[in-house]
Order: structure tokens, then sequence, then C-alpha cells
């Protein structure tokens, strides 16, 4: 193909898409209208490669399609949408799940903060928490530390105190100075 059957130059993006619509030319043939011959043996080892790696024989619909017509319907879903500068914010929708306190919660025999958040924090939580904790300690240090339940749950319950009671600083909490030192949290575990 030496020349295109239209000019390109001064053509508008619509005038272009038309010329492209109304093109009139041969179709790329398909594989099975290709003049190039397969031997049986070819054929054979295609067959089975393509059956190792699991490829369909049938090509969707989609693919058959001519670009121009591809080109104009996505113009046309790019056209729906309504743009604008100004927004105007949407009121939320209406809540219709249950809400309020769970039968968990309720059966509960006297409540206290720490089986709440056993609730959320339970057995299995905890010990993916130590399991993935022991594995980064195992891929990036050099002299590896493992831990177990019983210090993750001293780390999530020293993290509570600290937000309880704030500090400048949390290496305060373990400071020699006894202004900052808080002699609890560096009782139940040292900083390093």
């Amino acid at each position: 193909m030496n020349e295109l059957p239209f000019k390109l130059v001064g053509m508008t993006y619509d005038e272009l898409l038309h010329e492209i619509e109304n093109l009139d030319a041969d179709p790329i043939p398909s594989d099975s209208e290709s003049i190039v011959d397969v031997s049986e043996d070819e054929y054979e080892i295609t067959e089975r490669t393509n059956a190792d790696l699991n490829i369909a024989d049938t090509d969707s619909d989609s693919d058959d399609e001519p670009l121009a017509v591809l080109q104009v319907r996505l113009r046309v879903l790019s056209s729906t949408r309504d743009w604008s500068t100004s927004t105007s914010p949407k009121s939320p929708e209406d809540f219709v799940a249950d809400s309020g306190i769970t039968n968990i919660v309720k059966d509960l025999e006297s409540p206290t903060p720490g089986k709440l958040f056993q609730l959320f924090f339970d057995d299995d939580l905890l010990d993916l928490t130590v399991f993935e904790t022991n594995l980064y300690s195992q891929q990036t240090s050099i002299k590896p530390k493992t831990t177990n339940r019983t210090e993750i749950k001293t780390f999530l319950g020293i993290n509570l105190l600290m937000g309880l009671k704030k500090s400048p600083n949390y290496r305060d909490y373990w400071s020699s100075s006894p202004e900052f030192r808080d002699s609890y949290i560096s009782s139940l575990m040292p900083v390093k």
C-alpha cells in the first residue's frame, strides 16, 4: 500500500472517522484463508501446544468487528456521561442493614472492654499476627527473633495503655529519667 486512499492533512477527527468507516479495502484473510501452507507435522505440534497451554480455538465476536465500529461504540459510550464543572452532593442511601449491639455482645456474661476487644482480636488473628511477624523477622534479620501469642497480646496492651497515658515520645515510657518513665509499661516489655 503505497498511498492512502484519502488525505490526512487538514481533516477533522470526525472526517477521519467517516473516511475510515467508508474505506473500501480488502479484509484481512483469516487463518484458514491464508496462503501459507502448514504441514501436518506443524499442525500437530501447534494443536498439542495449544492444548498444553489451554488456548481456545474460538475467538469472541468483538474480535471480528472492524475497529471503526468499535471506535464509534466507544465514542457513544463516552458521550453518554454527563460531566459538569459544578457538582452537587448526593444524599446517602438509607442504611437498611441491622445496627446496634449484636447478639454475640448481648450474650457475653459480664462484658468487659477486654472481652469485647477479644471479639475482634481472636486467637486466629493473633496466630496469624505471630506467624507473619516471625516470617518477617526470618526474612529481614540476620539473627531473627521469634515471638508468640503472649508477647503480641502484651504489645497490643502496651499500645492501648500508651493511648490512655500520652507521652511526647514512645521511648519516654522506658526512659531512665523518672519524670518520663512509666514503671508499669517498662516492666512489661523491654524497648528493644
